[in-house]
């Protein structure tokens, strides 16, 4: 106790909001697979489920996804692996959206578990990888050593667009960037906490401007979100006139 650490692992998508000083990212690593696990009792996946059925999710990322393409299911939010694979089984809830992380920590006696298609509940930014950090000194050649070049570079795009779009209060936000025979493809999405809408953008461009076409995808993508909200306050004024009249 009290002894400073050489070093930390925690998932990459912490890295979206910055380290603090005097620590830097060591090693992006590969912790499992990207997509979302569903995890049920014999449901596979959310177009499944009865209208009115209640999942759960594990962040806002996917919650308000599945929240805005499934409007018929109820979603709500827990944490503690023990605690949902309990409800599960118990059948609080009809089936649950969860990291692979979560689903690969518990047990999954009596369930059944499949991936979601990355264009059904895109990711949550950095998911699938886990990040080492380590004082700014100086990083060991062990550590260094188990860097993941192509997902460190996806996780800087992903991050860049979600410090783009985040000063949108009330939104959720994520990214997936992908390389393809020297040509970068990033995916962005922002959505109403509570899925009330969900606008999303892709951009394509040689790996040499990866910045310019996340700046293009977050750009248009806050020109929707603005959009959305300047609709939704002058549907909301002309209600309250036509109340008051």
């Amino acid at each position: 106790a009290g002894q400073a650490a050489d070093a930390a692992v925690c998932p990459a998508g912490m890295m979206s909001a910055g380290l603090p000083p005097g620590v830097e990212v060591g090693a992006i690593f590969a912790d499992g697979e990207r997509a979302y696990r569903w995890v049920s009792c014999g449901r596979t996946g959310p177009g499944s489920l009865a209208h009115g059925a209640t999942v759960v999710t594990w962040d806002d990322v996917s919650r308000a996804q599945i929240l805005f393409r499934y409007p018929g299911l109820q979603v709500e939010s827990a944490r503690g692996w023990t605690k949902v694979f309990s409800g599960l089984r118990q059948g609080i809830w009809g089936a649950a959206c969860l990291p692979p992380e979560v689903v690969d920590a518990g047990s999954l006696w009596g369930l059944d578990t499949g991936l979601i298609a990355i264009d059904e509940v895109m990711p949550a930014i950095g998911q699938g990888s886990a990040a080492i950090l380590t004082p700014r000194a100086g990083v060991d050649p062990v550590v260094r050593g188990l860097n993941c070049p192509d997902r460190a570079r996806r996780l800087r795009l992903e991050s860049a667009f979600w410090w783009n779009v985040t000063d949108i209060p009330g939104t959720v936000v994520t990214a997936s960037a992908r390389f393809e025979e020297g040509r970068v493809i990033v995916e962005g999405l922002v959505a109403e906490a509570d899925g009330a809408w969900l606008v999303s953008d892709r951009g394509e461009a040689g790996e040499a401007y990866a910045a310019a076409v996340v700046r293009d995808v977050a750009d248009s993508c806050r020109e929707m979100t603005w959009g959305r909200r300047a609709r939704k306050e002058i549907a909301a004024h002309a209600l309250h006139g036509r109340r008051a009249s």
